[in-house]
């Protein structure tokens, strides 16, 4: 994949919506040598009514990287689309739980794998439920 904004400095957006949505899944697995490929582009649109998934890493990765420890929180389904960026944060619940690092395609087009850097603990050791509100706030600007 080609990445024409890649010498890009800085986030192209001046305003943008994120998204918001809930848990519509809770996951309980860790993972160590998973091979995610973080995509090129640093940001993607999310519609209202998808489904995609939330995995966290404690390794430093960029788009174009590799991840392979992979700690999986969950699935959550958009109410409102969006525009997600690398170094956006993810709040589940009301409590800051990573940021954005890229995002993985393996599945796609069932659903996007969002990778965020965080403390590795599951969906289930976080104490998760179904319905959990999702919001991202705005990261820095890159």
């Amino acid at each position: 994949m080609v990445e024409p904004y890649e010498r890009l400095k800085g986030s192209p957006f001046y305003l943008r919506k994120v998204p918001e949505g809930n848990i519509v899944a809770v996951l309980d697995l860790k993972f160590e040598g998973r091979g995610l490929k973080l995509i090129l582009p640093r940001s993607r649109a999310i519609k209202k009514g998808e489904i995609h998934e939330i995995i966290l890493t404690t390794e430093d990765a960029s788009p174009g990287g590799e991840v392979e420890n992979a700690v999986y929180i969950g699935f959550w389904e958009a109410s409102q689309g969006g525009i997600v960026e690398v170094g956006d944060e993810l709040w589940i619940a009301g409590k800051r739980i990573g940021v954005l690092l890229g995002f993985d395609e393996t599945h796609f087009p069932n659903h996007l794998n969002m990778v965020f850097k965080g403390e590795p603990l599951t969906g289930k050791e976080r104490g998760l439920s179904l319905g959990d509100e999702i919001r991202f706030k705005r990261g820095e600007k890159r």
